[in-house]
């Protein structure tokens, strides 16, 4: 289990996790990760570490982690990435295929190409909706102050030509 750094309140959990730690450095710092695979960026302090207890593998045995809303999103990204490099993976072997294809002077057919390609669209669509924000980050300031203003800048008296 890892302690967040910026926990708001201390009605906040304490703990976030669990993790499964993949590698680890000379001076006490940890490499973690999820079960489903998704690999923390940043590294870790053992200070923030703790091992589960008894009651807790035992609760994590099914589903191996009941994390913060974050860190689902998270994974659930790393998901869709790696779905997404299926798909492309997928695409570049159909193109591949069709071209060889064509130069030995075959007819072939785009059906498969066109529908690998409808997919990955429709999944970069979902990616591209669960990343965007609900509220915009300027919310509480008015329209009219975001803008600029359209009144030429005058520079400064010791830049102004004599």
């Amino acid at each position: 289990m890892r302690s967040p750094i910026n926990r708001k309140t201390k009605l906040h959990p304490r703990w976030d996790g669990p993790f499964v730690v993949l590698d680890s450095t000379d001076k006490d710092v940890y490499q973690l990760g999820t079960a489903n695979g998704y690999i923390l960026e940043n590294l870790v302090n053992v200070d923030r570490l703790r091992k589960l207890n008894e009651s807790e593998r035992r609760s994590y045995i099914g589903d191996f982690w009941d994390a913060s809303s974050r860190l689902q999103a998270q994974d659930q990204r790393a998901r869709a990435q790696g779905q997404l490099h299926e798909l492309d993976v997928k695409l570049r072997k159909a193109t591949i295929a069709n071209l060889e294809a064509q130069c030995r002077g075959e007819r072939a057919p785009l059906d498969q190409i066109a529908e690998i390609s409808s997919q990955r669209r429709q999944l970069e669509r979902e990616l591209h909706s669960d990343s965007t924000p609900s509220a915009t980050p300027n919310a509480h300031v008015p329209a009219e102050s975001t803008k600029r203003s359209q009144r030429p800048r005058r520079p400064p008296f010791r830049f102004r030509e004599a």
